[in-house]
């Protein structure tokens, strides 16, 4: 009973070497027979589910899956069946969702009893508040996953008695001189005994099954995004049973909440508030930043290194991270332009502590062929200074290949609209955050009073368009 509990205490204390202590649990309540009024009942942030007849808890930190436990309910107990450590790394960044897999096995024989297994998911932070199911509206969604049918035990008694019978049958052939009938007479019974050659034969082959669903994201507000599961998944291979769960991001962000954010740039920075829109966007996903910013209407890099302000701000200012901006630059002398200046301004960024990043824009409406040569100019520049690239205008395109009728450029056709700035905000948090926006709420709160109201469906299809060119386009830098 003593190491039982040493095991259990071992469970519900995240271990980790690792700086970063985040700690995680993964569980799979099992029901074997669908009926509430059996198994043992089991809290699940503070909601009671019922009929659980057995669960599986795998722990984990940011990087790998360190150890899985199953336990099965009897007489009313959880009772330990098997402990494994595991040191698993996690999938990051699969390809064509960018989200974050963490997956675990438990072996097939625990369940050669039952013919299907329905399973309710869900993801923990130990160490802090978070948690999400698979399922909507604080449900769960089940999967149910069907494991054909177990083996079964050969009827061995039967068997002797064929054999009796043909062996008979062989004696009477042999005193009636029928030779033709003795060797098929004994080779059947000798097929027989060594055939099976043991009591248990998978009478019916084990069908291999499989059960997946996806869940929304961001529908645990405020909460760490490790456990905000994307998609789950349950399925046979071989003898075991794989469990794999997505989350919209398990890594270590780009950037550490409470960070410094410093913007340089000019008017596509400080229309619309677009410091203060990040800032905001960050604070609905739970991240809190702080946002300065140092902006002169229509300057170039050039222009701000040669005003001071920003690298007197830079060197002071204990930022964790610099914005940098200027016009589209996308003529080859505007390119090598922002790619001189950008260099020059990494040296100071990097000298104070902080990282550089440039925040791709567009062109205005009458050059929109040139969104490309956009593109090349902020991408070189951030190739040049090993720095972040935040792909807004890419975005822009993002969403317009949806609805081409988005209202992105503001009067002028150069200027953003608050949409458009509100697409730039969204590319940032992914930059920054490594992680969707996609969920988020449509309404902004912004720290200066003011109170953005974007439609439903034009958020969503903008959140969307900001993941989608991040996981296309953007470049984490160091």
């Amino acid at each position: 009973m003593l190491q039982r509990w040493i095991v259990l205490l071992a469970f519900a204390v995240p271990t980790c070497a690792c700086a970063d202590p985040a700690g995680y649990r993964w569980q799979a309540l099992i029901s074997t027979d669908h009926k509430a009024d059996t198994g043992c009942p089991v809290s699940v942030d503070g909601r009671i589910e019922h009929g659980i007849d057995a669960r599986v808890i795998a722990l984990s930190d940011r990087t790998r899956i360190n150890s899985v436990a199953l336990e099965f309910c009897e007489a009313g107990q959880w009772q330990l069946r098997e402990v494994q450590q595991v040191g698993l790394e996690h999938r990051l960044d699969l390809v064509g969702s960018g989200t974050d897999r963490v997956e675990w096995s438990i072996a097939r024989n625990h369940f050669d009893r039952y013919a299907q297994l329905s399973l309710s998911i869900s993801a923990e932070r130990l160490d802090k508040p978070g948690l999400d199911r698979l399922g909507i509206d604080a449900r769960f969604t089940a999967l149910h996953l069907a494991l054909g049918a177990p083996p079964r035990p050969v009827p061995l008694a039967g068997a002797f008695l064929l054999f009796a019978c043909i062996l008979i049958a062989g004696a009477l052939s042999v005193r009636r001189s029928q030779t033709t009938t003795l060797i098929p007479a004994l080779v059947l019974p000798l097929i027989l005994l060594i055939g099976p050659g043991s009591s248990r034969v998978t009478a019916d082959p084990v069908r291999t099954g499989h059960a997946a669903a996806h869940d929304q994201l961001n529908d645990s507000l405020g909460q760490d995004a490790g456990v905000d599961i994307a998609r789950a998944e349950v399925s046979m291979d071989g003898g075991h049973i794989r469990f794999g769960i997505e989350v919209n991001n398990i890594q270590d962000n780009a950037l550490s909440e409470g960070a410094r954010v410093l913007f340089v740039g000019n008017s596509l920075t400080y229309y619309n508030e677009l410091p203060l829109m990040l800032q905001a966007v960050a604070a609905q996903a739970g991240l809190p930043i702080e946002v300065h910013a140092v902006t002169i209407g229509g300057a170039s890099l050039q222009d701000h290194f040669r005003d001071r302000t920003a690298l007197a701000e830079i060197a002071r200012g204990r930022y964790q991270l610099v914005i940098m901006q200027q016009g589209p630059s996308s003529l080859a002398e505007s390119q090598e332009h922002l790619r001189e200046w950008s260099l020059r301004f990494a040296t100071e960024i990097r000298a104070s502590g902080a990282r550089p990043a440039l925040y791709m824009v567009w062109p205005e409406r009458a050059r929109f062929a040139y969104f490309g040569a956009v593109h090349e100019s902020y991408r070189n520049a951030a190739v040049a200074v090993e720095g972040m690239l935040i792909p807004a205008g890419q975005t822009w395109l993002e969403a317009w290949q949806i609805d081409p009728q988005l209202a992105l450029y503001g009067p002028d056709e150069f200027h953003p609209s608050p949409l458009g700035s509100y697409a730039a905000a969204l590319s940032m948090f992914c930059a920054l955050f490594r992680q969707s926006p996609t969920g988020l709420p449509a309404d902004l709160s912004l720290a200066d009073g003011q109170l953005l109201q974007f439609a439903p469906g034009q958020a969503r299809l903008l959140q969307q368009s900001a993941w989608q060119s991040h996981l296309l386009y953007g470049i984490g830098g160091r």
